[in-house]
C-alpha cells in the first residue's frame, strides 16, 4: 500500500504485511491484532512478555475502528501474574560463567540470546555495545 488520497484506501490493512516482513528479509515479526478495547490493554502486557521471552520486537496493531469509535467497556483488571522475562542470568549465573557469557551469543542452540539483568540494564543503542553488552 502506498500513500491514501483518503477514502480509497481508508479501511484497508496494509500495513499488516509490511508490520509482519519488517526486516531485510530473513526475520519475521510476532504481530498482535487486538479486536477491542479489552484486548488493546491485554495485549500490552503479552507483548512485552512475548519481547522480554524471545528476545525480539513486538508489534501491536489497532484498528482505526479502536481508535476512533467511541466503545463501552469494562473496567481492565491489572495483570496477577509477574513479568515473564524468559531466561535471564542473575548474578550467580554470572559468577559461575566466570566470563564465558557474551550478550549476543546463542549458548544453548535456540536463537533466543541470554540478557544480564544482574549487571545493567540496556542502555545504549546496538551501535554501541560489544559482545558482552555496553561499552
Amino acid at each position: 500500500m502506498g500513500p491514501s488520497t483518503g477514502l480509497p484506501t481508508r479501511t484497508s490493512q496494509g500495513d499488516i504485511q509490511d508490520a509482519y516482513y519488517l526486516s531485510h528479509g530473513d526475520t519475521k515479526h510476532v504481530v498482535l491484532f487486538p479486536g477491542s478495547p479489552k484486548e488493546c490493554f491485554d495485549f500490552g502486557v503479552i507483548a512485552f512478555d512475548l519481547a522480554e521471552q524471545l528476545q525480539t520486537p513486538v508489534l501491536v496493531l489497532s484498528d482505526m475502528d479502536l481508535g476512533m469509535n467511541l466503545w463501552i467497556s469494562d473496567g481492565f483488571d491489572y495483570p496477577s501474574h509477574p513479568m515473564r522475562r524468559g531466561k535471564v542470568l542473575s548474578a550467580e549465573d554470572l559468577e559461575r560463567l566466570k566470563g564465558d557469557w557474551a550478550r549476543y551469543k546463542d549458548v544453548d542452540g535456540d536463537g533466543i540470546l541470554l540478557p544480564d539483568t544482574a549487571r545493567h540494564t540496556p542502555s545504549a543503542c546496538s551501535l554501541l555495545h560489544t559482545g558482552h553488552g555496553p561499552r
